[in-house]
């Protein structure tokens, strides 16, 4: 059943329109019918023809992991969170330049936020101070003790890791 539209135009787009129709060879009412359908057709999604499954040719080197996948990153996890619980640093000098490079690794190479990245170079300073300065006895890090403007912000490398959990369960 077709249904009867009344509107108003200016009397140039009537005057067009008419001359369109006319280079179809059409009247006006079935060159306006044909131009609406046409369009409403355009943007009618036919749900049944959606793929339940869509498969991506995405390169290989697209599906590399990012460095916040990795061991190494895991690793630092570890050793930030012992820290957070034991601010005194019993590893060597050169296991603390794994660290540091780990964190260097972050800084440069993981897709966080600019705000976590931030966070990661407070531990980096402070590694560098720890390399830095003459050993003495209960000598530890100023980053994992919270309170002061060098603490690293432990919630928002939280959040940050669970907002990256919660892509890719997608």
């Amino acid at each position: 059943m077709q249904e009867k539209i009344n509107l108003r135009i200016d009397q140039d787009v009537k005057l067009g329109l008419e001359e369109l129709a006319r280079e179809e060879n059409q009247t006006l009412s079935v060159y306006l019918r044909t131009l609406l359908s046409d369009h409403v057709e355009q943007f009618q999604v036919d749900y049944d023809s959606i793929p339940e499954v869509v498969y991506l040719d995405i390169p290989a080197k697209k599906l590399t992991k990012g460095y916040e996948q990795t061991f190494e990153f895991t690793a630092l996890l570890t050793w930030l969170f012992c820290r957070y619980s034991n601010p005194v640093e019993p590893a060597s000098k050169e296991a603390l330049e794994g660290i540091k490079s780990k964190v260097e690794s972050v800084i440069n190479s993981s897709g966080f936020s600019q705000e976590l990245k931030m966070e990661f170079l407070k531990v980096l300073n402070d590694l560098n101070r720890f390399l830095l300065e003459p050993d003495y006895q209960y000598k530890q890090f100023a980053f994992s003790v919270m309170g002061n403007h060098q603490s690293f912000n432990y919630d928002r490398l939280i959040k940050e890791i669970w907002s990256l959990e919660k892509k890719h369960e997608i």
